[in-house]
């Protein structure tokens, strides 16, 4: 019985495949072969507010989002910045830390922080743009190196007040 095919055994063997890491390299390639922009993520749904698309500069830049809006066809483009103040920024806890707290020890060291942060009032700490197509609504914000480094520091020196 050489030579005679099993059809059973070939049914059980598994259908190749598809390289999803493949295939999702070829996405911008096969956007690029149509009228489309890539969006690098999907939209989430807002439980009877329709649907939203969070977007930061590590996935578009400025200029993209707003060739992105362009090409949606947006005809509005919202701009909100929001400026720092180390007495109150809501993620600098140690803006209100009072140095004769519980921190005491580290007075000198909250000194040298508070006057480190000084130098950044005023200045615009994040940039958020936004719009609206097809009762979508687009968003992306970036926030200024300076300001995550002192988020980072403040969660550093005071682990234990950090949520």
């Amino acid at each position: 019985m050489e030579g005679t095919h099993k059809p059973m055994e070939s049914a059980r063997e598994p259908a190749p495949g598809i390289d999803i890491d493949q295939l999702a390299a070829q996405i911008s390639q096969l956007a690029s072969n149509q009228p489309l922009i890539v969006v690098p993520v999907t939209p989430i749904s807002q439980k009877g507010w329709g649907y939203l698309v969070l977007l930061d500069h590590n996935q578009l830049s400025a200029a993209e989002f707003c060739a992105l809006a362009a090409s949606a066809g947006a005809r509005l483009l919202y701009v909100q910045t929001e400026n720092f103040s180390m007495g109150t920024d809501p993620d600098i806890i140690v803006g209100a830390c009072d140095p004769s707290g519980p921190q005491a020890s580290m007075s000198d060291e909250l000194a040298d922080f508070r006057r480190y942060m000084e130098n950044f009032n005023g200045r615009i700490r994040q940039l958020e743009l936004a719009f609206v197509t097809g009762c979508v609504l687009h968003c992306w914000s970036v926030a200024a190196d300076w300001y995550v480094g002192i988020v980072d520091r403040a969660a550093e020196l005071f682990p234990h007040i950090q949520d």
